[in-house]
């Protein structure tokens, strides 16, 4: 990145997974399609106004697309903070507004993007001591019918930064966030609820390969 310009006060990294555009989603695994966007931590007001004329935009990205905004002494893995958490924001459209009036949803995506950026200018700046010092990174995901904002955290906040949290994101984002709109979860229980999904998803796979090997058995027996 090039030098100079007005500093910020710590480095920032950005990532993304997911595909935009007309490119194809990759589909070999997270770590696979996760994608370090910057080279060099971004250290300048500069740097970041140059990144954000660059990556793709909520309208150009494809559904399951994710961007990462991370302080360069992290990685957006949660276990490399177990003791953390994750604070989510989720704004989610009826399927029938989705598919029956997609104008209305490009203007939607186009207005929560522009308040997300004012979330990542305010974390990339570290303009609030206390939160950028708690928030390990921003993370906005764009999917079919929503769109979810997250905010990884170095350890599970207590209920005086709960709130400031749920104020700095409902100041960024134009509302009145009631507590009940944000959703806290442990890496810890993350974690768990990941290990077991892939557990079934496995077991799943393995019942339906088995289930396949039996018939195709009977098939060649019958033939026989």
């Amino acid at each position: 990145m090039k030098k100079g310009g007005m500093q910020l006060s710590a480095g920032v990294s950005l990532y993304f997974s997911g595909a935009f555009g007309r490119r194809e989603l990759a589909r070999d695994g997270y770590a696979n399609m996760l994608t370090r966007v910057t080279r060099d931590p971004l250290r300048t007001v500069e740097d970041f106004i140059r990144v954000l004329t660059i990556i793709p935009s909520f309208l150009e990205a494809q559904d399951g697309f994710t961007y990462y905004w991370f302080h360069a002494d992290k990685r957006p893995e949660w276990e490399a903070e177990c003791e953390g958490a994750v604070l989510a924001y989720r704004h989610e459209e009826p399927q029938s507004v989705v598919c029956s009036e997609p104008e209305r949803w490009k203007e939607i995506k186009a207005c929560l993007e522009g308040r997300c950026l004012t979330l990542a200018a305010l974390f990339v700046g570290n303009s609030l001591p206390g939160f950028s010092s708690l928030v390990n990174g921003a993370v906005f995901k764009v999917r079919r019918t929503r769109i979810v904002i997250e905010l990884w955290l170095s350890r599970v906040p207590t209920a005086d930064e709960r709130k400031m949290l749920g104020g700095v994101l409902g100041a960024c984002l134009g509302e009145d966030l009631a507590p009940s709109s944000l959703t806290l979860t442990s890496m810890d229980d993350l974690i768990r609820s990941s290990r077991s999904s892939r557990q079934s998803s496995r077991a799943t796979s393995e019942d339906t390969r088995r289930r396949g090997s039996r018939s195709g058995s009977r098939l060649r027996r019958g033939g026989d």
